[in-house]
């Protein structure tokens, strides 16, 4: 039995197709995959921790883990040496009549160990100058400068906590966690949100400085 030409062509084509569905596609036809959306703009959750304040003073030593700061006030000479406690925003000074001879104030230090939080970051107050193949300095993008701002919530600019050296002048800003109530928070309940770079030091202060 002949089968009619139109029929053929209907057979052949629907043969094709089922064809087509039944072999897998090649890999030109796959695709291209897609990255993992950045989340370098997300902010991080602090809703977990509380502002303790910030505190000032020179970087001894530093790793990724924390650094230790050094501290420095002026106490009278021959006094009590009573050191600021961070969790009570730093030494409380007796105002004295003005009758009596004021005392003479000598310098006193203290080195704190502190430690980052999970997400605490290292920032600094001005970015470095941008310089050329040619040596010559140049300005920063608009792209640049929103970049290094990152993450959302942090002040002035980005830094990596390789770039803490001792010596370095900064302003660190302490939390605790919130479930600890505060008259019971201590010292070594204290976490570090983020270190500002204010100047980069040239090696570690000695030990028994007195500046």
């Amino acid at each position: 039995m002949r089968i009619p030409r139109l029929a053929s062509k209907l057979l052949l084509t629907l043969g094709m197709g089922i064809l087509a569905f039944a072999l897998p596609m090649g890999n030109a036809a796959d695709p291209e995959p897609k990255a993992p959306p950045a989340t370098i703009d997300k902010p991080a959750d602090w809703s977990k921790f509380v502002n303790v304040g910030d505190i000032h003073g020179e970087v001894v030593k530093a790793d990724e883990s924390g650094l230790t700061l050094r501290v420095t006030w002026y106490a009278p000479k021959g006094g009590t040496n009573t050191r600021p406690q961070l969790n009570r925003g730093g030494g409380n000074q007796q105002r004295r009549p003005n009758s009596q001879r004021p005392p003479q104030m000598v310098e006193q230090h203290h080195d704190y160990v502190l430690k980052y939080a999970d997400n605490g970051v290292v920032r600094q107050l001005k970015l470095p100058p941008k310089t050329n193949d040619q040596g010559k300095r140049v300005e920063y993008t608009v792209k640049e400068l929103e970049n290094a701002k990152k993450p959302v919530g942090m002040p002035h600019y980005a830094a990596a906590r390789t770039d803490l050296q001792p010596g370095s002048t900064v302003e660190v800003m302490l939390i605790r966690p919130r479930e600890i109530p505060a008259a019971k928070v201590q010292e070594s309940d204290m976490l570090v949100k983020y270190v500002v770079i204010h100047a980069v030091g040239k090696g570690a202060p000695p030990s028994d400085a007195k500046k």
